[in-house]
């Protein structure tokens, strides 16, 4: 089953996104606020693993960019959102990783998910 991690700080976007994934059937794991509570919850006995995840760049408190390398080195595919276009500083192994730009157009959102999700 396709398990995707959410982590999104805007609370109003993580519960559309949310409802957007569940509608597609997949299995959400969060929405989460900020890395370190989606790294605690990964790290809870018996939580399964995502498969993919679905992540806000630019945290309260930081960024996503350390929790999607540790992702991608796991084997997590990542999508990236952002509300600033251009993400700086982004480490070459997550390069290839698909940058979607809020707000999210919902037809983009699932041209990003089909071709993480397919």
């Amino acid at each position: 089953m396709t398990r995707v991690l959410l982590v999104e700080d805007s609370f109003i976007l993580a519960l559309d996104l949310e409802a957007q994934l569940r509608d597609l059937g997949v299995d959400v794991v969060g929405p989460f606020a900020d890395a370190a509570s989606a790294r605690r919850a990964l790290a809870a006995p018996g939580a399964a693993p995502p498969t993919h995840a679905l992540l806000d760049v630019q945290l309260r408190g930081g960024t996503s960019l350390d929790l999607a390398a540790e992702l991608t080195a796991a084997g997590v595919r990542c999508v990236f959102i952002t509300g600033y276009g251009d993400i700086p500083d982004l480490p070459p192994a997550l390069a290839a990783a698909p940058r979607l730009t809020k707000p999210l157009a919902a037809d983009a959102l699932l041209r990003a998910l089909d071709v993480r999700l397919g």
